[in-house]
């Protein structure tokens, strides 16, 4: 069972030949590479993913909590053991799996789950993919910091009746810019173009959360190439930029602002949150995968705070520390030619042997 993350849909995220044959491959994804392997991929739109670009009333989304959403997983999951038992396939117990926004939903399952009577749980195992759930070392004091003052002001735009954020609608006039007037100087960064400007939303992710400190310093969506006199973006190592702005138009336009405050709670501690009561009780096995330019290695963190004596760390790593900035992005993992590689084969290697 796989939830996708922010601004993305399960085809997109799991399924991009899916939800844009015009830029990939039919077969290209982590879903069919699994299913190649015999592994039956299911997975969730969230509700938010059907609110259309022209909505002006969020009311509804004042209660689009984590646990609103796990209990949307918990209603698919129900369906999708159904039609495996139905079909012949057993009612056995699913691998959950979720990137960004969607492994903390995952997580949150498995949390909520361990106070289910043995035979009513779902959860086999636990793939989180390039996530922070929750920090306690002093190691990672910084990011919990950052992550309080992140709860702090998008808490404030809550509770004065902001519901909504947007990074698929806010982001769409720069994107479009840099498409359709990618050699003019944009207006947003003297002496880059509209192109350069548009693909920093890609190679340079972590400027766009500004005056807000971003999960990590150097967090990304994928590694960039730039050009060594100006600092301006030039493309994607990984991915082609031009493909990633097209897909990038089709985001979903808006999502609920609450799993924003209710992440960084989990992550700063600085309220109390029911998504990590019981952590400890999490005794299934887990994968944790990272990508060194997204949310990096801190994510794997949380592994130290579950029950199960069986969890594995897979950090996709292809430049020397302190090169973090143009490493290996969060949305490398999913998209990038390589992927399949060094991340899909890996996590279906995992589940062969579980």
């Amino acid at each position: 069972m796989f939830v996708h993350g922010s601004a993305s849909t399960f085809r997109s995220a799991a399924a991009p030949g899916l939800f844009a044959p015009d830029l990939f491959e039919d077969d290209f994804g982590l879903a069919p590479h699994l299913a190649s392997q015999g592994i039956d991929v299911w997975g969730i739109d969230l509700r938010w993913t059907f609110v259309p670009v022209e909505e002006t009333d969020f009311s509804d989304m004042q209660g689009w909590t984590l646990g609103s959403h796990v209990e949307d997983l918990r209603r698919a999951t129900a369906i999708a053991r159904s039609v495996r038992a139905a079909s012949g396939s057993g009612r056995g117990r699913l691998f959950f799996s979720g990137h960004s926004l969607g492994a903390d939903i995952a997580l949150a399952y498995a949390n909520a789950e361990t106070q289910r009577p043995p035979g009513h749980r779902d959860v086999r195992g636990l793939i989180p993919i390039d996530i922070i759930y929750k920090l306690t070392s002093p190691q990672t004091q910084g990011l919990r910091d950052d992550a309080a003052a992140r709860y702090a002001a998008n808490r404030a735009l809550y509770d004065a009746g902001t519901y909504e954020f947007g990074p698929g609608a806010q982001l769409a006039p720069l994107i479009g810019a840099g498409l359709s007037a990618p050699s003019d100087p944009s207006p947003l960064a003297p002496g880059w173009t509209n192109l350069q400007a548009a693909t920093a939303v890609f190679t340079n992710t972590y400027l766009f959360y500004a005056p807000l400190p971003a999960y990590t310093p150097h967090y990304h969506f994928s590694a960039g190439v730039f050009d060594p006199s100006t600092g301006a973006p030039v493309g994607c190592q990984h991915v082609d930029a031009i493909d990633m702005l097209q897909v990038a138009q089709r985001f979903p336009p808006y999502q609920a602002l609450i799993e924003a405050v209710e992440i960084d709670a989990l992550i700063s501690g600085a309220v109390d949150v029911p998504y990590d009561d019981h952590l400890h009780e999490v005794t299934v096995p887990v994968l944790h995968v990272g990508a060194a330019g997204g949310f990096g290695a801190a994510g794997a963190e949380t592994l130290s705070l579950l029950g199960s004596t069986d969890t594995t760390a897979h950090i996709v790593q292809l430049q020397p520390p302190g090169a973090e900035v143009v490493d290996y992005g969060h949305v490398d993992l999913l998209w990038a030619a390589d992927s399949e590689a060094l991340v899909w084969q890996p996590i279906a290697d995992w589940i062969a042997t579980r």
